[in-house]
């Protein structure tokens, strides 16, 4: 470690004046880059005689003020080693989002469909607004204020929802996290007025819609995950993932645990990986018996026996 004056960044040398062959000489020392203590002898030119040590101590301080100011001209302090997150700042935002998006879900455990929706959502919309025009927003760049204006596009200019803006402020939110927690930067999320969710009121078909529809859809290859959806309410991804194992003809029960989702084209690098099956629902209060209808249970026969 060098000795240094930290106020002033400089190296800091001593000085002592010591008789040698009848001439006064004064000691430098220091520490050099490693840390060990250096000494150096330069002649004050003046007699070791009685009544001359005080000039030669006024010498002394005059060299070695000359040659402590020629130290520091050429000493160059290392720069003081950076943190590594505090490198993040000058990453371009979208190289940062895309970065902190598989570090997340690797803790979290995303699931495709959870990491296929924040990866569109930075592919998309948040790419648009902060890769636009000739300047790219960095790390450093992003405040509420600056998130605050990108809400509001949302809203205004893309019509999307508070409840899928609130998605976008969860990304940013959980994306700034790690630099919030060490002090690096604080989190843009916050100060950001709080969005409420619009109450959602479902639509439902009467009955002669759902007839309508049934007609519609009647030999279409989607005509057994329509009347699935239609009779048990089924979720798109619990209707596709339906097997046949599933299924108990003999005491008409169909069990839903096994799912198939389709992940975005953005997120994949092969089309073969484009749907992904699981054997879970959304949520383990989402694995469930249901009674087999007579309805439903002829079609499926009817299916089966063509395959």
């Amino acid at each position: 470690m060098i000795n240094e004056d930290y106020s002033t960044n400089k190296i800091h040398v001593t000085v002592s004046v010591q008789e040698k062959n009848g001439i006064y000489q004064a000691v430098l020392s220091y520490k050099n880059e490693n840390g060990v203590w250096k000494s150096k002898w330069k002649s004050t030119q003046i007699k070791a005689k009685k009544g001359n040590l005080k000039l030669a101590q006024e010498k002394a301080n005059i060299i070695k003020d000359n040659f402590e100011n020629d130290l520091n001209s050429k000493f160059k302090p290392a720069p003081k080693p950076q943190n590594p997150l505090e490198a993040q700042l000058d990453m371009y935002l979208i190289d940062f989002l895309n970065m902190r998006l598989e570090e997340v879900s690797v803790k979290k455990k995303y699931d495709d469909n959870t990491y296929a929706g924040y990866k569109g959502y930075i592919d998309y919309h948040i790419s648009n607004y902060f890769d636009k025009g000739d300047y790219r927003y960095t790390v450093r760049d992003i405040d509420n204020a600056v998130l605050d204006k990108f809400f509001t596009y949302l809203s205004v200019e893309c019509h999307l929802k508070n409840s899928t803006i609130l998605h976008y402020k969860n990304l940013f939110s959980v994306t700034y996290d790690a630099l919030d927690k060490k002090n690096i930067k604080r989190n843009p999320i916050i100060g950001i007025e709080k969005i409420s969710e619009e109450v959602f009121i479902p639509k439902t078909y009467n009955m002669k819609e759902l007839n309508e529809l049934m007609e519609l859809f009647k030999g279409d290859v989607i005509e057994i995950p329509v009347l699935l959806a239609i009779y048990y309410g089924l979720r798109r991804s619990e209707a596709l993932g339906l097997k046949w194992s599933a299924i108990d003809f003999e005491n008409n029960w169909i069990t839903i645990n096994h799912t198939v989702v389709e992940r975005s084209r953005k997120a994949i690098k092969n089309d073969n990986d484009r749907v992904v099956g699981r054997d879970r629902t959304k949520n383990i209060y989402s694995n469930r018996e249901l009674p087999l209808y007579p309805d439903i249970k002829v079609v499926l026969l009817e299916k089966k026996k063509r395959i």
